[in-house]
């Protein structure tokens, strides 16, 4: 299957200028249909606002909207609009990492322990559970398990984890989703050395656990080019992806261009009419509406604040043909080619994850879905990746087409990647 879609980007490189010229799109019907599955998420006030942008061969194709990113300020969603994209950070820390392989300073079969030796010899409580026999782990972690999120690890309780280890990372607050604001541990290398002094809920390479993989990651390219993670992707990747507007901590003047967190809200009695269903988050301090006003430390797992816009400048990239960031294609297919069918199966997430992840797997950095034909064989649907603040984004390398949904609520209540695929998929076929 790999080989497959080697095959099927090298035509999407060639055809590209030649798919935007012969593919005519009903883009006022297209956005009827797209409207159709999001406008009712704001006409039932469930979310604030959306942004809802799709390029096609790296043109804009479509862009719409609805509601406000922020209701006090009346801020109306565009593609200008920053939002905190939680996991959808993990892409673009793939891509660094993937920059420092071409570069021969990191290799994806390098052991965690070289950069970081306190990762030597760590043990595992299986199913993270402590009523487990501690064992001595039997392999080594490597850069490659933090890639694919088989490194051992897992995430904070409160996040995605797994058995007492998770709540372990929670009581210690161990790289939990507001670790990036306020901390007691302080600095990145704090919460690495802490992470170490635990066990792994499973053995390097053995299962996939979404997990703070991608966190260890940016303390390793830290080391790698000595200097602060945010600084290396600002001048490294931000900068000649022309992403502008992509920060770790947002500058005073870009602060009006902010949208706010908001949480979900029941409510426990009726309201005439239709009464708003969310509210200002709580995860973070009352003073700040948003991820990106005050920064303990930058890392490569949740803490980028951007535009859709910005965003996809990254996919275009990723899509080719250009090569602003100089990484030979060999290295650059590890971020678009599938890491782990071959040994895990298209179901490895669903342990982890759920249900809704089956018929998925993983490059570097990205998901790839995977759809069932009529024979009954598996063939490639997309790339993709979520955030936890309800973010998404999508795109076909068959087709040339990327989408980035934008809105910001926690936790995750409205994953709309399937459906908004298969209306695209209607009016642009492969």
């Amino acid at each position: 299957m790999r080989d497959w879609l080697c095959v099927a980007i090298a035509v999407f490189f060639i055809a590209a200028d030649a798919r935007a010229e012969s593919v005519s799109v009903d883009l006022k019907n297209l956005e009827r249909d797209l409207r159709e599955v999001l406008d009712p998420l704001t006409d039932q006030r469930l979310i604030p606002g959306y942004f809802l942008t799709l390029h096609r061969s790296g043109e804009v194709l479509l862009e719409i909207s609805e509601g406000f990113a922020d209701d006090e300020s009346k801020l109306m969603p565009s593609e200008h609009t920053l939002y905190a994209v939680a996991s959808m950070t993990k892409p673009l820390t793939a891509l660094a990492s993937v920059k420092l392989f071409s570069e021969g300073r990191l290799s994806p079969d390098d052991p965690v322990s070289k950069f970081l030796p306190q990762f030597s010899s760590p043990l595992v409580a299986l199913g993270g559970s402590y009523d487990s026999q501690l064992e001595p782990v039997r392999s080594p972690m490597l850069i490659s398990h933090l890639l694919t999120h088989t490194s051992g690890l897992t995430y904070s309780s409160d996040i995605t984890g797994v058995g007492d280890i998770a709540r372990a990372y929670k009581d210690l607050k161990i790289l939990t989703l507001d670790s990036n604001v306020q901390t007691d541990l302080g600095t990145l290398e704090a919460h690495v050395n802490q992470l170490a002094e635990l066990p792994l809920i499973s053995h390097p390479g053995d299962e996939f656990n979404y997990s703070v993989s991608y966190d260890l990651l940016s303390a390793i390219i830290e080391k790698v080019v000595e200097e602060p993670f945010d600084k290396y992707m600002v001048r490294e990747i931000f900068e000649p992806l022309g992403m502008t507007n992509s920060y770790f901590l947002i500058p005073d003047e870009k602060l009006e261009t902010l949208s706010t967190l908001y949480a979900p809200l029941i409510r426990t009695f009726q309201i005439p009419g239709t009464p708003r269903m969310y509210q200002k988050s709580n995860l973070l301090p009352k003073e700040m509406r948003n991820f990106g006003t005050k920064l303990a430390f930058a890392s490569g797992g949740t803490s980028l604040v951007t535009t859709a816009e910005d965003y996809q400048k990254f996919l275009r990239f990723l899509m080719g043909p250009g090569n602003e960031l100089d990484i030979s294609l060999d290295y650059l297919d590890l971020v678009l080619q599938d890491q782990t069918a071959d040994r895990y199966g298209h179901s490895m997430m669903t342990k982890s994850l759920g249900r809704q992840t089956d018929q998925m797997s993983m490059s570097f950095g990205l998901g790839i879905r995977y759809e069932e034909q009529p024979d009954g064989k598996l063939a490639y649907d997309y790339h993709f990746w979520n955030g936890a603040f309800n973010t998404a984004f999508w795109f076909d390398i068959e087709t040339g087409v990327s989408g980035v949904f934008m809105t910001q609520l926690f936790p995750t209540r409205y994953t709309v990647t399937d459906k908004l695929d298969s209306v695209v998929d209607q009016y642009i076929g492969e």
